[in-house]
């Protein structure tokens, strides 16, 4: 029963956390500028994302990322990530 609900816990976590990322990036470029901002968000999503199966394909990419846009690109799959 424990690891159903903890289960459960985790999809409840990822369904918040999509949302939240793309506010904190929307933050990030607001107060770093649009260049910047994306870039100093990177550690962010790596911090994100740690302890979810089937995000390191997204961390990994997320290093590739420089602009707005690629991040949210990246943002919207992390929900779908884990099985």
């Amino acid at each position: 029963m424990a690891n159903n609900t903890n289960i459960r816990n985790k999809k409840y976590r990822l369904s918040l956390l999509t949302p939240t990322m793309k506010r904190h990036l929307d933050l990030c470029v607001s107060f770093y500028g649009a260049s910047k901002g994306a870039l100093e968000f990177r550690k962010c999503y790596v911090w994100y994302t740690r302890g979810f199966s089937g995000t390191k394909p997204l961390r990994i990419g997320v290093f590739s990322a420089g602009s707005r846009l690629e991040m949210i690109r990246l943002i919207e799959p992390v929900a779908q990530t884990h099985n």
